[in-house]
């Protein structure tokens, strides 16, 4: 009686157990966006007092640090409008050295400098300068700027404050 029993037990079990076939059926799709974002970050302005020589005077360097999601990466140009000039004298000019590194990088991009080092000629009219570093996807990177004020000679020099701007331009790669 115990095996009977135990049969009809399993047989109710299994017939009420059967998955049934399902009435309505929705569905339901979760998207994140993620949008086009590039940033860059300026250090603060510095500034160094010549030590009196005819040498370059080289200031720290500058990290710089970028960031973009566009899948194309990006490109950073660094340029100066004009060279070092005085700021009183407005015919005192000097000229600058632009270099560039990569430091630190984080993401599936890959960071590579495209123009590593540029200088101005103030005595040929040329006192512009421009370096470039590329990415070929999205993440972020700390990005070294050299910056060199070219002395010449220290004894033609008029004394006073020298100053340049470095202006930063984040393109998107197509």
């Amino acid at each position: 009686m115990f095996v009977r029993l135990a049969t009809l037990v399993a047989a109710l079990l299994t017939s009420h157990c059967q998955a049934a076939e399902p009435a309505a059926r929705a569905t339901q799709r979760f998207v994140v966006r993620v949008p086009p974002k590039a940033t860059v970050v300026a250090p603060q302005d510095v500034q160094l007092m010549h030590d009196g020589t005819d040498a370059p005077q080289r200031f720290p360097a500058q990290r710089w640090r970028v960031a973009g999601t566009y899948a194309s990466g990006l490109t950073i140009d660094f340029s100066t409008d004009d060279a070092f000039r005085n700021q009183r004298i407005v015919d005192a000019q000097r000229d600058v050295s632009l270099g560039l590194t990569v430091g630190d990088s984080e993401g599936s991009g890959t960071w590579t400098v495209a123009v590593a080092q540029d200088n101005s000629h103030c005595a040929t009219g040329d006192t512009t300068t421009l370096v470039r570093v590329e990415s070929d996807g999205p993440g972020q990177a700390d990005l070294l700027l050299d910056v060199l004020f070219l002395t010449g000679d220290r004894s033609a020099l008029p004394a006073g404050d020298y100053a340049l701007t470095v202006t930063a331009t984040v393109s998107a790669n197509h």
